[in-house]
């Protein structure tokens, strides 16, 4: 992968531990997400609606109260507080540096609400590394819709054949692979550096 000029890395499971069970946990104290409706709740159409900008948490919480009336006092405190305690992948950061160290340019695409992405970034100070990119909120367009990745290709004047894209979903990466975009794919609990480098050693 000689050729390579970009890296640009989805955020949740890539560079921040995105693990609802075990946030769960730290928020509540207890082991009791797999019985929860959270676990039908985060991805659904309403939590994406966060992610694409189109309702804020607030809103998100009202659209949710009259589904899960029992259960909402928790269900509006995991979202309000949920972002407070994502933790970062340290050594995926160190990458990310090593790439934009080396000349490239690194790049974020992820899908994110407004309020979380601005309480993950004010708490990580390693998200300054990052050369721009596109967060779905800002562009009420969400991954893998094609438009959210020639977006970012059109705003960052990127060569898509010249573009590495990582993400932790099978759709993502299949989306970006149709624009001519090189990808990896980063299944949850894959070691980045690992998968990286292993990449790029079959490319040479």
């Amino acid at each position: 992968m000689n050729d390579l000029k970009n890296v640009v890395f989805d955020i949740g499971n890539v560079l921040l531990n995105w693990d609802p069970r075990g946030l769960y946990k730290t928020i509540f104290g207890r082991d009791e997400f797999d019985g929860h409706h959270l676990n039908e709740i985060i991805g659904s159409d309403i939590w994406l609606e966060m992610d694409r900008g189109t309702a804020d948490i607030e809103e998100t919480i009202g659209k949710l109260e009259p589904l899960y009336p029992d259960s909402i006092d928790e269900i509006g405190r995991f979202i309000r507080e949920v972002a407070s305690h994502i933790q970062p992948f340290e050594d995926s950061f160190c990458l990310a540096r090593e790439c934009k160290d080396a000349g490239m340019g690194v790049y974020l695409l992820s899908n994110f609400g407004e309020e979380a992405f601005k309480t993950v970034r004010s708490r990580i100070d390693d998200f300054e590394i990052f050369d721009g990119g596109i967060i779905s909120w800002e562009v009420n367009l969400i991954k893998p819709e094609p438009r959210i990745y020639e977006l970012l290709l059109s705003e960052h004047d990127l060569n898509p054949s010249q573009t590495l894209f990582i993400d932790d979903s099978a759709p993502n990466i299949e989306a970006a692979e149709k624009l001519g975009i090189k990808v990896l794919h980063l299944p949850v609990g894959t070691n980045l550096r690992a998968a990286y480098e292993g990449l790029t050693a079959r490319c040479h």
